[in-house]
């Protein structure tokens, strides 16, 4: 059998470019409880690369609080410890 000629690649994707407040704030801005945690998954994996203490990932990690307490006014969010 012959070779397989391997043609390269012109159009590999490209970096993404490192995560902003807007990117942060555009996926938080429309959470409902319903979808807070599919949200925070979403942030989680935007921010993970980032160093502790960058501004973003620090925003971030606001919002997913802010989510964590929004997905616990449904019945599919983890359960909520009493905290009296």
């Amino acid at each position: 059998m012959g070779t397989v000629d391997v043609i390269p690649r012109r159009y590999a994707p490209a970096p993404m470019a490192e995560p902003t407040v807007r990117d942060i704030d555009a996926l938080w801005g429309p959470a409902t409880p319903q979808f807070a945690y599919q949200i925070a998954d979403r942030i989680e994996a935007l921010i993970a690369d980032l160093p502790a203490g960058h501004p973003v990932r620090r925003l971030g990690e606001l919002r997913l609080a802010d989510l964590d307490e929004l997905g616990h006014g449904t019945t599919k969010g983890p359960p909520q410890t009493p905290t009296h």
